[in-house]
């Protein structure tokens, strides 16, 4: 099919939102001028600004109903829907809206929960996310590999981080940044480990470390860059 409407839905949180991105550049490589749709909260719209792959970002809100968002996809008319969340909401919007070629993420929920319950990390050995987002692209001809995420800041973007950084930006240092912050504790990594990673960036002169997350991980950031001797 040549040009097909397309819409990938990713929802939450902004790390996902972020790592779906990769599908996104996946997409693009493989079928170049093509744009695809996006489906995904009010409060990530942002991540997708400036993709020169994306057409529309569609937000959907919080008090907004599965019945209400169908409604609005059909009219639509996409002839592909790729679901990267595959939750309660989106299981109704697949009963909902049909004539539509949908393909979902497999997110091995069934795996991490009996490796959380039996506290064995090494039973979540799988292909890693990205890949997973991109198998889900497979009916568009997107080959199953790693694309790496990406976003496109726009020069005010990169002024206001400059600003926020205290001028620290600079071509003399690459700035890698940590998000410590987990929503759901069994994803989050241990401080001793960010603690250990921020020491070994430290060591490399060129390296900025820079700490991202919400104002509830404030704290956690500051604490672990202190420990790292940052």
């Amino acid at each position: 099919m040549a040009n097909p409407r397309v819409l990938m839905i990713r929802l939450s949180s902004l790390g996902d939102v972020v790592l779906s991105t990769s599908a996104v550049e996946a997409f693009a490589s493989t079928r170049p001028g093509e744009r695809l749709d996006i489906l995904t909260k009010p409060a990530f719209k942002e991540v997708f600004r400036g993709n020169p792959a994306v057409g529309e970002v569609l937000t959907w809100e919080a008090d907004e109903s599965p019945l209400a968002m169908a409604k609005k996809l059909r009219t639509r008319q996409y002839d592909y829907i790729i679901d990267l969340h595959d939750n309660l909401r989106t299981r109704a919007l697949r009963f909902l809206v049909r004539g539509v070629k949908w393909s979902v993420y497999k997110k091995g929920s069934l795996r991490r929960r009996c490796a959380v319950a039996l506290r064995a990390p090494g039973r979540l050995a799988e292909t890693h996310v990205v890949e997973r987002y991109a198998a889900a692209f497979a009916p568009l001809g997107v080959p199953v590999g790693i694309t790496l995420p990406r976003l496109y800041p726009s020069r005010e973007d990169e002024e206001l981080a400059s600003t926020l950084l205290g001028g620290e930006l600079n071509e003399l240092k690459t700035p890698v940044a940590l998000a410590p912050g987990a929503r759901w504790a069994t994803k989050g990594w241990p401080k001793t480990k960010w603690v250990e990673l921020i020491r070994t960036i430290a060591k490399e002169g060129r390296v900025l470390p820079v700490m991202v997350g919400g104002d509830s991980e404030r704290e956690l950031c500051a604490e672990l860059l202190e420990r790292g001797g940052v």
